[in-house]
């Protein structure tokens, strides 16, 4: 028997945070109770059974042919489920047996019915997507001179051709129950006590014509169809009763364990028809991975079924609970264990070294494509403002990368320099600042005039885009043509910002929609504010703001990642977001663009509504940071189904703490604001920021476990861009690294 091991994560918490995180499954098992089957009915996609819920009390079987879901099918009014349909139908006839699997007593020499009982109820514990449970309760059953109370559940799974019947018995202390499958002439007993491989079977079975013909009156059985059925009774022999004759059923002893007041044993009771096709339509078969084995064709194909089946029902699935008690899941293996703790100092210098590895090997690759490269694309061919051609676009051009192994720290190389070119610029700019060694200017001037000119013809990220580069540039330079750039920048933002909406449209003029990215493109605009003095441009960040936090920020302050609109009535639509976990749920990273987002603009614009809107998802971000201090990819799914931290998430919210700390009056907050940022800072640079630990084989520097998206994790640009960000808010400050 093969040994498998699966992990399974198990997720906790408050209702409001575990109800997002349902996976929804197709339905595959269903339970009710209906008149029209004379009782309640369970069934997987393969098989359906009913039990007449009367003194006959045996359970009688559906045929399906393909999988599908068939009682409500033949619940409905009109359909006769003794003919043949799509769904199958009524394909066997107990006569006077005791029923298929159905429960019973050996008593007085003879078997015993559940007939005589002063009460019978039925509820249906679980009705789907992949498993349905019936329980039946019998009170004050008379039998073999006792009064017994007994209680059946019936579970079926999706996909299986069998159900578990379970029984509890108070008060029949002595009593024998049994089960059974009608004794049919001419059908095939398989009970054999040494098959071929030398291990007892531990069931009993039976194989043959045995398929009713179709009619409401038939009895006779089909001479060219076979139905396997068969009981299963784990880890016991099957045993016939001492004394036993009878014609009309096979029966065998339901072993039955004392536990308490209480007698409790189970079994399985399987069916298979040889009409059934595979999973080629069905749900499961468009997933190879669910599509189950064509049914049984012969006795000997049925038989290696049972035993099969009879294997795995003596050795169940072995469940361990891993935690002991509720916790968080672990963070990546690499960030776990004992790790060198680091000065802020320390860090900066790391990334300093890891930026003159980048720049040093990539400068070549720039230089190199500048002199080699063919213009042989329209879009290439498309002059930038001042009529010159640019080999360079969003789409176009090798030198620009966003994604990093995680192992190596080697950049992956993309065309064009996407949306998140900017950023490594930014952090040349900003290690220049901090050195004044002309070799980051250099490189980012390198860099920088790739993405100069393009401003006219970008999208909503123009504005992060040219404000990392161009007005970095001039504040570093004061050359113009960095600050016709930038300003360049501001105006084609202003062209996508709708008046009716007060909002920035993501990606064309006049557009449907916009995202919580946006939030930090409005730097540019308080940029040219400050350069030309002009406070339209404030302004127009402000209104951006305000109406951000009425359409993208929820009451708790967890934040929705795109908002779709009218745009002439400027009436919202709806909103949504796509990549976090699920609609409803809190995306990381776009909730520190937002976070960082409307810090920058309380401060900017000292409007009261914007600083009250930052300090919301402040809070939000406080309950829901990890123990590790780094935030999974979405704050609702917590690794639950996608294991991924978020370093780039986390750096920025490490950021909007640091600014709302500045921004607040009460002292208290600002220094919780403070210590929160400090806190994550600390567990990035420590735990993700290369070296981790002495057996770190990876570069230095190097920044682990962003995730561009779902289930994507790796190193990123951005991620890098606001971790020295935040460790050089630290440094201008001389805050140092407190001792633990």
């Amino acid at each position: 028997v093969s040994r498998e091991r699966r992990v399974v994560t198990i997720a906790y918490g408050d209702e409001s945070v575990i109800a997002p995180l349902r996976v929804s499954f197709p339905k595959r098992a269903h339970a009710a109770f209906n008149q029209k089957y004379e009782g309640p009915g369970w069934e997987s996609d393969r098989v359906a059974w009913r039990l007449y819920f009367d003194q006959r009390n045996a359970i009688d079987l559906f045929g399906k042919r393909q999988p599908a879901l068939a009682l409500d099918y033949f619940a409905q009014p009109g359909v006769d489920y003794h003919q043949e349909s799509p769904f199958g139908r009524d394909i066997y006839k107990n006569g006077d047996a005791l029923g298929l699997g159905s429960i019973g007593a050996w008593a007085d020499g003879r078997a015993v019915k559940v007939a005589d009982v002063a009460e019978r109820t039925w509820k249906v514990v679980a009705d789907g997507p992949v498993r349905a449970i019936v329980d039946l309760n019998y009170r004050g059953w008379k039998v073999g001179g006792k009064t017994v109370d007994l209680t059946s559940r019936l579970t079926t799974w999706a996909g299986q051709h069998w159900f578990e019947h379970a029984v509890m018995m108070r008060g029949g202390d002595g009593l024998q129950l049994i089960t059974g499958l009608p004794a049919k002439p001419g059908v095939a007993f398989v009970a054999m006590p040494s098959p071929p491989n030398g291990r007892p079977r531990h069931y009993l079975a039976t194989w043959g014509k045995q398929v009713l013909q179709t009619g409401a009156t038939a009895t006779a059985s089909l001479p060219d169809q076979n139905l396997g059925l068969g009981i299963l009774l784990p880890n016991a022999l099957p045993a016939s009763v001492d004394g036993l004759t009878d014609a009309a059923n096979h029966l065998v002893k339901v072993p039955l364990e004392k536990q308490g007041a209480v007698m409790r044993g189970h079994f399985f009771v399987v069916a298979v028809w040889d009409q059934e096709v595979p999973d080629g339509g069905s749900v499961a078969g468009l997933d190879p991975a669910l599509t189950l084995p064509a049914a049984a064709k012969s006795l000997e194909a049925w038989e290696r079924y049972l035993d099969t089946l009879s294997i795995g029902a003596q050795s169940p699935a072995r469940v361990e609970i891993a935690s002991k008690s509720a916790a968080p899941v672990a963070a990546p293996p690499d960030a776990l264990g004992n790790v060198k703790r680091k000065s802020y100092a320390e860090a900066i210098e790391l990334m300093r070294l890891e930026a003159d590895r980048t720049a040093e090997k990539w400068s070549r690759i720039l230089v190199e494509y500048g002199n080699t490269a063919k213009v042989d694309s329209a879009r290439d061919k498309e002059p930038n403002f001042d009529g010159t051609l640019n080999k360079w676009t969003t789409g176009r051009g090798r030198g620009f990368f966003t994604e990093r192994d995680n192992a190596t720290g080697e950049w992956r190389e993309q065309n064009g320099y996407f949306w998140t070119g900017n950023f490594w610029v930014g952090e040349l700019w900003r290690l220049y600042a901090k050195t004044k060694d002309e070799k980051y200017a250099r490189w980012a001037r390198l860099w920088n005039d790739v993405m100069l000119g393009q401003e006219p013809n970008q999208n909503h990220d123009v504005g992060f885009l040219n404000y990392y580069s161009s007005a970095f540039a001039f504040d570093a330079t004061r050359d113009p043509k960095y600050k016709a750039g930038a300003l360049r920048a501001a105006a084609r933002l202003k062209q996508l910002y709708n008046p009716r909406t007060n909002l920035i449209a993501a990606w064309n003029v006049g557009g449907e929609d916009s995202i919580i990215d946006t939030m930090m493109n409005l730097q540019i605009w308080y940029w040219a504010s400050r350069e030309t003095n002009d406070p339209q441009w404030r302004e127009l960040g402000r209104l951006h703001a305000l109406k951000t936090s009425e359409w993208f920020v929820r009451d708790d302050g967890s934040i929705i990642q795109s908002v779709h609109y009218d745009p002439s009535a400027g009436r919202r639509r709806f909103g949504h977001t796509h990549q976090g976990f699920g609609n409803e749920t809190a995306w990381a990273r776009g909730t520190g663009w937002g976070f960082y987002g409307f810090a920058i603009s309380a401060r900017e614009t000292k409007d009261p509504k914007v600083l009250a809107t930052a300090e919301r998802i402040a809070r939000f971000i406080m309950a829901r940071t990890p123990d590790d201090d780094v935030s999974w990819h979405d704050y609702h799914d917590e690794g639950v189904h996608f294991r991924l931290k978020d370093t780039s998430a986390a750096a920025l919210a490490a950021n909007g703490f640091f600014q709302l700390s500045e921004l607040v009056s009460d002292k208290t907050s600002a220094a919780e604001y403070r210590a929160a940022g400090e806190r994550i800072v600390g567990a990035l640079i420590d735990r993700y920021l290369t070296p981790v630990g002495d057996g770190d084989t990876t570069p230095p520097g190097v920044l682990r476990h962003g995730s561009v998206i779902r289930p994507f994790d790796s190193g990123l640009t951005y991620g890098d861009y606001y971790l020295l960000d935040a460790l050089l808010w630290l440094d201008g400050r001389n805050i140092k690294r407190q001792e633990r």
